[in-house]
């Protein structure tokens, strides 16, 4: 089975269209409100990918540049009085690299799945059948729905069998191009299913919790970024009246959608919103999905990358939601912040999701507060902060499963306490 789909990626790499070769991701920091409304404004020119969008001032914007407007682009930004530092020279570059390393691992041991490389979605979904197969005791896979093109939005369901548990419920890579999210849970699946009968604590929210884990929620977008567009983030889906492909899955919810700013009403934005909310197959599937656990969800978690932050609601404004549920989720964000730190000393920022990192309508977690009244619902941006962005490298992929499996735990343990 994995030699040929390491046959099926050599010949998917061959056919890649899509380049950046010259491309360069500049960082700015804005230091006052005209510079965010300008770098705001910015973000229309779809010749210009924001990796980090802007915000508000003192928070870094990361954008990238192709070639042909980098010169005048970079003088703009001086004129406008931002200093403007370079992250990545020729993004091209990194994305060649990250490939061969990894069709080199792959080479060496192509009958074993490699937790420490980033893999297909084809390679995902036969892990899926693989693990639950091996732990079909404690794990059993499960289908969320179908996205456009007719891949099968799957997971793992890990917990002891009982009826009546609580669940909870984690999402990856609805944005294609962060692959250390769906590496991420492929990880929390594995933590789980060698920590059951071994270590008291995963023992016993195994016994007290189902976790239904989806590596890969936007399939479709996810196999675009290995065989075309590494730097893919929407959906698979035609725009009407549009050339522009594709919805952004985690501005399409229905809680707060359609509002500015927040998203964008362009079909050919990374962030577009799509023509009403859970027009997208992906996110009608996985908001019916949840739907069918309800009452049972205590966690609700999207795991995005990169910036290194565990968020909760609300993203669609600034206000926080009404007490007592605000301290509790503030709370609950800086206790797994704490224990991510207290691994490998990477520090997560906390708090609100409009407030951290910038407002974003239509999201999966205020979804799950608002809507489904879930309250430990949170948005968390894996590594790095900033040096390799979406191109984060292979050997950060364990490192990262680790610190967020502690977050795992410790969120565990503040879903059981508030059982009590």
């Amino acid at each position: 089975m994995w030699k040929i789909l390491v046959s099926l990626l050599s010949l998917a790499l061959v056919e890649a269209v899509t380049r950046y070769d010259g491309y360069k991701v500049l960082r700015v920091v804005p230091n006052g409100d005209a510079q965010v409304r300008y770098l705001r404004n910015l973000e229309e020119d779809l010749e210009l990918s924001f990796w980090k969008e802007a915000s508000f001032p003192g928070r870094p914007v990361d954008i990238m540049v192709p070639p042909n407007k980098f010169g005048r682009f970079k003088t703009e930004l001086r004129l406008f009085g931002f200093d403007v530092n370079t992250m990545m020279t020729d993004v091209q570059s990194v994305i060649d690299r990250q490939m061969e390393e990894n069709a080199e691992k792959r080479s060496m041991n192509p009958d074993s799945f490699d937790y420490n490389t980033y893999h297909t979605y084809d390679e995902i979904d036969a892990w899926i059948d693989e693990i639950s197969a091996a732990n079909h005791d404690i794990a059993s896979p499960f289908t969320v729905g179908t996205s456009y093109e007719g891949r099968k939005i799957r997971g793992v369901k890990v917990g002891k069998q009982a009826t009546g548990k609580k669940a909870q419920y984690y999402v990856g890579g609805i944005h294609a191009r962060e692959w250390v999210s769906p590496s991420t849970m492929i990880y929390t699946v594995k933590y789980l299913v060698e920590g059951y009968g071994n270590d008291p604590s995963i023992t016993n929210y195994l016994d007290n919790f189902d976790y239904y884990i989806v590596p890969s929620s936007n399939p479709d977008g996810y196999e675009f970024t290995w065989t075309t567009d590494r730097m893919w983030r929407k959906t698979r889906s035609p725009n009407a009246g549009s050339n522009c492909v594709g919805t952004d899955p985690n501005r399409n919810w229905s809680a707060g959608w359609g509002r500015f700013p927040g998203s964008s009403g362009n079909p050919c934005s990374t962030s577009y919103r799509g023509p009403e909310a859970f027009s997208e197959a992906e996110t009608d599937a996985a908001a019916k999905f949840v739907e069918s656990l309800a009452p049972n969800v205590a966690v609700f978690i999207d795991f995005h990358a990169y910036s290194q932050m565990w968020m909760s609601p609300y993203g669609y404004t600034r206000d926080s939601p009404p007490e007592p549920d605000y301290t509790k989720q503030i709370d609950a964000n800086k206790r797994c912040g704490e224990a991510i730190e207290a691994v490998h000393g990477k520090v997560y920022q906390t708090g609100t999701i409009a407030n951290t990192i910038y407002v974003a309508n239509g999201n999966t977690a205020d979804w799950g507060y608002d809507n489904q009244n879930i309250l430990l619902s949170h948005a968390v941006e894996l590594r790095d902060t900033g040096e390799h962005g979406f191109l984060l490298p292979e050997d950060q992929i364990q490192p990262t499963a680790e610190e967020t499996f502690e977050a795992v735990k410790e969120i565990s343990k503040i879903a059981l306490e508030n059982m009590q």
